[in-house]
């Protein structure tokens, strides 16, 4: 049995922007790998679709596990004391966007540093909080991050906590991704009772359903005006964090791993069959 996370190396334009180590051993590997492949697993159908689209793998052999957040966001609690010391240690606003995941191109962190830029002419005091690495390329970003001053707070590393706490103290999470294979930071953010503004392309519809604002993530503008939406209109706000919540309760990874078994399971009954 494979696993297949997401099939990025392969496509057009995600694929031409991936780092060309990991495409070449994707390219090299995955290939061979669903040559000999009696099951499949994969996180989401838009995946699934891929594989059947570009593989002509049989559906049949194709079993979706989603992922689904940690039990820990579900029940992270902030106190006082830790707001206090986590605001003090990365200079943290009252009200701030936050994003998920680095500078890879795919994450397209760009369109959303320049969303807020647009927002902050009427929101002066707004900042974007950007969580992830600075590898991959992400020379345009640097520029973007640079023209940006003070306005967005790029934290390279944190641990589980402070992580968990960021969601908490979020006004609103964003993910403009391009492509995912799946998408967990949208889910972890709802299972926080954090409002989503989410990018409409891939799997992603699939992880937040009608929990999150979906966005065209190509228009940057359109992102800006739906996170004001959240930032402005506290029912919006109020049921996006009560759908979210709701929504991430659906995903359990007790339910993933029974959807391996199956998978690993059908596997090795046709392997004995041969």
């Amino acid at each position: 049995m494979v696993a297949v996370q997401d099939l990025v190396a392969f496509l057009p334009g995600h694929g031409a922007k991936h780092q060309a180590k990991a495409k070449f051993i994707e390219r090299l590997f995955i290939k061979k790998m669903l040559r000999r492949a009696r099951q499949i697993v994969t996180p989401s159908e838009n995946t699934k679709h891929d594989l059947m689209r570009l593989f002509r793998f049989p559906s049949e052999k194709i079993t979706v596990t989603p992922l689904a957040a940690d039990e820990s966001f579900f029940t992270h609690t902030v106190t006082p004391e830790m707001r206090a010391v986590i605001n003090s240690k990365y200079g943290l606003p009252e009200k701030f966007i936050l994003a998920v995941g680095g500078f890879e191109p795919r994450k397209n962190v760009g369109r959303l540093i320049d969303a807020t830029m647009t927002l902050i002419k009427k929101h002066p005091y707004l900042k974007l909080v950007v969580i992830g690495g600075k590898n991959w390329k992400s020379s345009d970003h640097e520029k973007k991050l640079a023209a940006a001053g003070t306005h967005v707070i790029h934290i390279e590393h944190c641990d589980a906590d402070e992580l968990a706490t960021f969601y908490r103290l979020a006004s609103v999470f964003v993910f403009p991704s391009l492509y995912e294979g799946f998408g967990l930071p949208p889910l972890e953010a709802m299972a926080s009772s954090c409002p989503v503004v989410c990018s409409s392309a891939s799997s992603l519809p699939e992880v937040c359903g009608d929990a999150a604002l979906l966005v065209n993530p190509e228009n940057f503008h359109e992102i800006a005006m739906a996170i004001e939406r959240v930032l402005t209109d506290s029912t919006l706000r109020t049921s996006l964090q009560e759908k979210g919540l709701a929504r991430a309760h659906t995903f359990s990874w007790k339910h993933t791993a029974e959807l391996t078994l199956m998978a690993l399971n059908c596997s090795k009954i046709k392997y004995n069959m041969l």
